[in-house]
This record gives structure tokens, C-alpha cells and sequence, in this order.
């Protein structure tokens, strides 16, 4: 072999590991100041000049209002000429495989949830769980005999947002149901009525946990309140960070265009400490901050890791103390509905007043076997008082002021070490007519003489 095929080789195999160490990746950029247009489009440019083509990048923006983030691929070395952009926060590697971004893992909602239902109606043998919603103070669980009881408005001309998977509409549950859908998230999918996800690959993605959240929001069973609108936010399957932040993005967009008076947003999702960066703590509270400012109300779950500190997010800028403070935000716990005590994963934390809802061993709506299936969980809660919520609203309170009824209407259903406050829809047990409780299973609410609210 001649020296100069040798150099050859040599130079070789010194280069193909400095080129493998610099082969582009998709990558997350954010801009320090999201409604900085002049910065924000410099950043654009910026990127746009690497990628060769604007088409190849995902950007989560308002056109002409902001820019959250963009999503492309990026060289090592490219990454690192971003990053010294003064306009620019943050340029890290984005989540491909084995992410720890998303919802608590399925503690929460593995198996059902969901459901909601104006003179006041009956529900029949709708069992302890929506029993428990019209329970009033001073009486045992066991006077309802399982009888929902709520106002025949149920929630109607009250829109609820559900940031999730989607939902199986072909499901009793949903007969019928008015449904809006959003897509949302660095994905490609066709959505109508109750298709499934089709991802980048032409694979096929479920619903699970949407179609329980759905179902403990309003459906015809397990829903809190029956005629609500719901606004389905999809994100892909296995969905990193960035598609939730981008939902609340979608979620933002729509408020501001349609109006966000007489909107509840269910957001049934909890990221534990340190699985996300501080950019994507930022991007979401600022990204809350505004959904509020628009009149939507918003629901979140404390997350199922059993601890007694809530430091995670979204449920952590419900937080005083927190550099992101929302304090319109509503935290909701998960409870037993027979026994009235906490759920024994539900988060609690001293410093941030939580109202409890029915969590375990509820039912919802199942996509799998488009039945019905037992879960336990903070995400069947939160969704629950997101359609109680509904409900109020839909009888006049203001978004404003929910918060303060749901929480003034809450009592301790038993004593116990636990501070448990928990939901009441304010249906007066003296109000109730006399009913002959029938054995089938549960049925759709039946209409009985209107006697007044405890509002």
C-alpha cells in the first residue's frame, strides 16, 4: 500500500468520528421574549438560513403575535452558533425516545373516566361516584342510593377545552356529544369524527386516556356536566413536552379568536420535578398566563406520585411562593367516593389549597373495548370539576368567580388527618323529590320537578 494511500486512510478514520459527533438532531429553540416580533424573526432567519427551507421546521407560534418555540434538525456545531444568538433562551436536544415528558404514567387512567349532565334531574343507579357530586353536608351517601342529582342546564352553551389524546366518539358514552377538534403538536394527523391518529409514519396512535376524560367531563353516564361543547386539543402518541406546550398554544389561539367568557380548560397532566427544563416551565405558565387573561377557567390535577410536596408543573404555579404564580388556577386531589378519604397517590402540598373529587375506583368511557373500564387517578378528578365547573357557569357564575363557589360549596365528607374538601354541585337534599330507585344499571338522567339550588 503507498504512503499516500495510507495518509488517506488515516485522515479517514480521524474525521468519520468528528463528522459522527456532529450529525444533525432535532432540536428544541426557544426565544427569550416570545412577543418580541423584530427578535423572534431574527431567530427565524437564523434558522431558516441552516435549514435550508422553512417547511423544515416546526414552529409553535401565533403569526404576528409570538413565537414559542421551534423544533428542527440541527448539527451539533449549528446548535451551538444558535445558542449564541442574544436573542435566544434556550437550544437543547430534543426528546426522540424514551422520554420521561408527559403525563404521570397510568396510574391516572389506565382503564376509565369521565362524564357530565337543568328543573333538576335525576341520574338512576348512577352509582357512589356522581352520587357523591350532589351529596349535601349532613347527610350519609347512602340517602342518595345511588342517585345523581343535578340542574337541567348541565353545562350548556359552556365550552370545555381537553388537552389530550383524543377521544372514540363511536362510544356510548358520546351519543351524542358536539365536539370540536384541535390538532396540536409536532405531528401530522387527519382527524374526523373518531379516526385514529396517523403520525409521520403512517402508524396508527390510541385515545385512552382522552376518551376517559371526556367521558368523566360529560358523558352521558360518568359526566359531570351532559351538555357541555367540548374542544378536543390532540396531541401525537407519545407526545414529548413541546406537543402539550403546543396545545396550550392552540388552546390560546382559539380563545383569543372565538372569546374565552364561559370556557373551562381540563388539563389532567403533571410533570414530576426535574423532568422538564426551566424554558418549558416558562413557555407553559406564560402560555397559561394568557388562556386566563382570555376568561377561560382552568383545572388542573396535583399528579399521582403520593407525595406531599407538589413541585411539579402545571399543578406547581398554584404555588405562592412559585416565580410563576397563577392564582386563578384550580388544583384538584382524588378521593375514594365511598369512604370520602384521599386517594393513597394523590399529591397534597400545605401551601397550595386543593379541592378533592371522586379518583378512585371511578368509571369512564374505555376506547379499547368501547365499554366501560374502573381507573383510578388525579386525571379523572381534575376532569370531573372541570365539567362541575362547566356547570356553574352555565348557570351564571362567571369564569371569575368559579373558582371561589367550587371551593366555598366544598366540605369534608369524613374526619381524618387529611385536610379532604370535596366537590358539592349544590342540589339541596330537602329539594329532592321522593324517587323509587330502580335496579338496572345507570341511565340517562330523568327529568323531575324544579325546586331550587344551593348557590
Amino acid at each position: 500500500m503507498t504512503a499516500k494511500r495510507l495518509l488517506v486512510l488515516g485522515l479517514i478514520e480521524l474525521i468519520t468520528p468528528i463528522l459522527a459527533q456532529d450529525t444533525p438532531t432535532l432540536y428544541t429553540v426557544y426565544p427569550k421574549n416570545s412577543s418580541d416580533l423584530a427578535a423572534t424573526e431574527g431567530i427565524f432567519a437564523q434558522l431558516a438560513g441552516i435549514a435550508g427551507d422553512p417547511y423544515f421546521m416546526f414552529n409553535s407560534s401565533k403569526e404576528g403575535v409570538r413565537a414559542n418555540f421551534w423544533q428542527l434538525q440541527l448539527a451539533p456545531s449549528n446548535a451551538t452558533e444558535v445558542s449564541k444568538n442574544q436573542d435566544v433562551l434556550d437550544v437543547y436536544e430534543a426528546c426522540n425516545a424514551g422520554c420521561i415528558f408527559g403525563p404521570t404514567p397510568p396510574t391516572e387512567c389506565t382503564d376509565s373516566c369521565y362524564d357530565p349532565t337543568s328543573s333538576i334531574v335525576r341520574q338512576r343507579d348512577a352509582g357512589d361516584e356522581m352520587a357523591f357530586i350532589s351529596q349535601e353536608e349532613g347527610h350519609a351517601l347512602t340517602d342518595y342510593a345511588g342517585n345523581y342529582y343535578f340542574d337541567s342546564t348541565a353545562g350548556a352553551g359552556v365550552t370545555v377545552y381537553i388537552l389530550d389524546s383524543g377521544a372514540d366518539l363511536t362510544n356510548s358514552e358520546f351519543r351524542p356529544v358536539s365536539v370540536r377538534w384541535i390538532p396540536a403538536g409536532n405531528g401530522n394527523f387527519e382527524e374526523t369524527d373518531s379516526s385514529v391518529y396517523i403520525d409521520a409514519n403512517g402508524l396508527k396512535g390510541g385515545k385512552g386516556h382522552g376518551t376517559c376524560m371526556l367521558s368523566r367531563a360529560t358523558g352521558n353516564v360518568y359526566g359531570t356536566s351532559k351538555n357541555v361543547d367540548a374542544v378536543l386539543a390532540r396531541v401525537p402518541p407519545s407526545p414529548a413536552e413541546m406537543d402539550w406546550i403546543d396545545g396550550l398554544e392552540k388552546i390560546l389561539e382559539d380563545a383569543e379568536t372565538n372569546g374565552g367568557s364561559n370556557k373551562v380548560l381540563s388539563l389532567s397532566i403533571y410533570w414530576p420535578l426535574g423532568t422538564l427544563r426551566q424554558s418549558n416551565i416558562d413557555s407553559m405558565a406564560e402560555l397559561l398566563k394568557k388562556i386566563v387573561a382570555t376568561g377561560v377557567f382552568v383545572v388542573v390535577g396535583t399528579g399521582n406520585g403520593a407525595t406531599t410536596s407538589i413541585e411539579g408543573y402545571p399543578a406547581g404555579f398554584a404555588r405562592a411562593s412559585d416565580s410563576n404564580y397563577i392564582p386563578e388556577m384550580l388544583v384538584v386531589g382524588a378521593l375514594n367516593p365511598t369512604t370520602g378519604l384521599k386517594w393513597a397517590s394523590s399529591n397534597e402540598d400545605l401551601n397550595i389549597d386543593i379541592t378533592y373529587a371522586p379518583g378512585e375506583k371511578v368509571h369512564c368511557a374505555d376506547t379499547l373495548s368501547s365499554g366501560i373500564k374502573e381507573t383510578s387517578g388525579t386525571s379523572p378528578a381534575a376532569a370531573t370539576v372541570a365539567g362541575l365547573a362547566a356547570y356553574f357557569i352555565g348557570l351564571g357564575t362567571s369564569g371569575s368567580d368559579v373558582k371561589a363557589l367550587i371551593q366555598d360549596n366544598s366540605y369534608e365528607r369524613v374526619q381524618s388527618d387529611d385536610i379532604v374538601r370535596a366537590i358539592w354541585n349544590g342540589v339541596k337534599f330537602g329539594d329532592i323529590p321522593a324517587v323509587d330507585i330502580p335496579t338496572a344499571n345507570a341511565t340517562v338522567a330523568t327529568r323531575v320537578p324544579r325546586r331550587g339550588l344551593g348557590y
